[in-house]
């Protein structure tokens, strides 16, 4: 079972299917531990604040997305992704098996299509994501975040937890670890410190992660088993950025002809209506 790290309830939702992919395990790769993180970004600057613990402190606490990840680390080897889109993944691979289709009639939160891999061996860190029907990877340098250690402490959950301090493309981070947890790694991209991240967030507070449980599990990674275009990161936030504004177009000008999109229900929508200004920006905004 998961120890609490939070008075909260970690609910387990069944996503909505729109596109899915399976996974394929890498037997070899072993990992020792399961963390449960939440995160929360703020969709839109203008509209809301967020205060370093996730949560409104003005403005439209709706403009405030959030959602489970799960880390899997220990080894030499780990992996950060949507818990949501694992249970959709789990749930169609069965589905297959049993001649089903997919995840037909399922309603509720998709989860993001994101995966972090950190490959500690090879000082590789991977990156695999969905762009309107094309799967992106990049694949880079394990980033050096140059962590400063500070001397403050505090206690979460039981734990005694030490901020470090560093500055990640274009965003100044502050993050607090647990050395009692001998683990280099954390949410996202994050790792390089002597224990465990618990928490961290960028200082205009518009990226949160939070550890909210922790369990220890034997498990094999699961690497997604899709045709991914190689990129780099200033050129896949650029297209994600374009399909994110204005989908329609993107679509037309990277498929070519016209393109309709439709609701759950097989209603057809007015592409015109997707259309809107990305109003927040993206975690790493300088390369």
């Amino acid at each position: 079972m998961y120890k609490t790290i939070v008075m909260k309830r970690i609910c387990c939702l069944l996503a909505g299917f729109l596109s899915f992919f399976y996974v394929i395990p890498v037997a070899s790769q072993n990992t020792t531990l399961e963390c449960m993180y939440e995160q929360c970004f703020v969709t839109d600057t203008a509209a809301v604040k967020m205060s370093k613990y996730g949560t409104a402190e003005n403005g439209d606490s709706t403009r405030i997305s959030k959602e489970n990840f799960l880390l899997h680390c220990g080894g030499s080897v780990s992996s950060f992704y949507s818990y949501d889109r694992m249970v959709v993944d789990s749930i169609s691979a069965a589905n297959k098996s049993a001649g089903k289709f997919s995840l037909s009639g399922y309603k509720g939160p998709l989860g993001s299509e994101l995966r972090i891999y950190k490959n500690f061996g090879d000082n590789e860190i991977t990156m695999i994501d969905e762009i309107g029907m094309d799967w992106f990877k990049v694949v880079e340098p394990i980033p050096e975040f140059e962590w400063e250690l500070c001397d403050e402490w505090k206690e979460i959950s039981g734990y005694k937890v030490r901020k470090a301090v560093c500055n990640f493309r274009g965003r100044d981070y502050e993050a607090w670890f647990a050395s009692d947890i001998p683990v280099s790694d954390g949410p996202w991209k994050f790792c390089g410190l002597p224990g465990l991240i618990f928490e961290v967030y960028d200082t205009r507070c518009h990226y949160y992660y939070r550890l909210t449980g922790i369990r220890l599990k034997d498990a094999s990674l699961y690497y997604p088993d899709v045709n991914a275009i190689e990129t780099n990161m200033k050129k896949f936030n650029d297209a994600k950025r374009r399909y994110l504004e204005n989908p329609a177009l993107y679509m037309s000008n990277t498929y070519g002809g016209s393109v309709s999109f439709v609701d759950p229900e097989g209603n057809p929508i007015d592409p015109e209506t997707l259309r809107s200004k990305l109003r927040h920006d993206f975690e790493e905004i300088e390369f």
